[in-house]
């Protein structure tokens, strides 16, 4: 059996081309897409070079892909099966549950800030406010409400 020779490998996705055509139709000024494509290029180029990105910059790109794997994966050119093995290789996990359980942290740090449960999950991408309740409680052991800033009791001494 033959292998395909490496200028067929390193093939553009179709599906990665229509979201870079996206990124550029959208309405934003020129030098914004430009800035947006040019990190992504460079950090596709990490991930192919085997320079592992900060903690940060994961972050930052799987807020951008609104906590989809598969849209990290897009955005970076390669393949969602790649994405998992970058992940077991620097996190020990899956992609999905890396960005569950980052999704939870940020959720932890919206509600210390007194924000309320469903704008919490609508912020974070979460399908529905019971949703978000599920994966937090999972993640924390206790229910988004226990963590939420608490209205100070007035007393009765001024």
């Amino acid at each position: 059996m033959r292998h395909k020779n490496r200028n067929e490998l390193r093939k553009v996705p179709a599906a990665a081309i229509r979201e870079q055509e996206r990124f550029q139709n959208h309405p934003t000024s020129g030098a914004d897409v430009l800035n947006k494509l040019t990190k992504f290029e460079t950090i596709g180029f990490l991930l192919m070079t085997r320079i592992p990105l900060a903690r940060e910059q994961w972050e930052r790109v799987a807020k951008q892909a609104d906590f989809s794997p598969a849209k990290v994966a897009l955005l970076f050119c390669i393949s969602e099966r790649h994405l998992q093995r970058i992940f077991k290789q620097h996190f020990h996990c899956t992609p999905g549950r890396w960005m569950r359980h980052l999704r939870c942290r940020l959720a932890k740090q919206l509600l210390s800030r007194g924000l309320r449960t469903k704008t919490v999950a609508a912020q974070l991408k979460f399908a529905s406010s019971s949703h978000f309740c599920r994966e937090f409680k999972t993640f924390f052991g206790a229910s988004p409400q226990s963590f939420a800033l608490k209205p100070r009791k007035k007393s009765g001494k001024d």
